[in-house]
Order: C-alpha cells, then structure tokens, then sequence
C-alpha cells in the first residue's frame, strides 16, 4: 500500500466521480456546490468500498500513529457531529461555564450537557 492511501483514493474518486448515493446531502450537485464544496468526498463510497473495505482507513491511522509517535490513531469520517461532540468534551472539566454562541449545532449543545 502507498504512503497516502486515502489521498490516492480521494484523487483517484475525484478524477472518475459519479453520484454517491450517500452523505454529504449535495450529492456533488454541480447546481448546488461551488469549486471548494466539489472536493468534499465521502468516506465510505467515495474513497473506500463500502461493500469491502480496502483497509485504508486503517493504513492512514498507523501511517498517521506513526507520523506523530502515538500508539494509536484515529481519523474522523462520515460527518462532523461526533468529533465536534469530542472537541465540546473537552474545552473543561465538569462544572465548569462555557460561553457559546446561540447559533451553535444542536449536537454541540448536548454534548455541554452530558452527565459525569
């Protein structure tokens, strides 16, 4: 396997891209996305198989562990909610007051409010 597995993937997806039949909800509709958006691919059915897997996911995370001497790496696929989850998890300790916008994503606010 290569040293990038998921970018030769995301390149190789983007130079024969059909309609994926899965998230992101534009479906790389050329009427409802601009330049930037049309290099947003799915994981599974743009870079790997979603029948199979081809295992480059897992090829990235130990190139990835690797790369910044961990033990262990995981990479964030299929949407935003659970890493953003993380990310609200983690700005303090239980307890403590957090200032956010009231605009934020609904998945963001329950995670401010998980239980000890």
């Amino acid at each position: 396997m290569s040293e990038t597995p998921l970018y030769d993937a995301y390149r190789s997806f983007l130079a024969n891209a059909g309609t994926p039949f899965t998230v992101p909800g534009h479906k790389r509709n050329p009427d409802l996305i601009d330049d930037f958006l049309a290099l947003d691919v799915p994981h599974y059915g743009g870079v790997e198989n979603r029948r199979a897997s081809t295992k480059r996911l897992v090829a990235a995370e130990r190139l990835g562990a690797g790369l910044w001497g961990a033990d262990w790496c995981g990479f964030s696929v299929q949407g935003s909610s659970h890493g953003n989850e993380a990310i609200c998890l983690t700005v303090g300790k239980p307890g403590d007051k957090v200032i956010v916008a009231r605009t934020i994503q609904s998945h963001c606010s329950s995670a401010s409010f998980w239980p000890d």
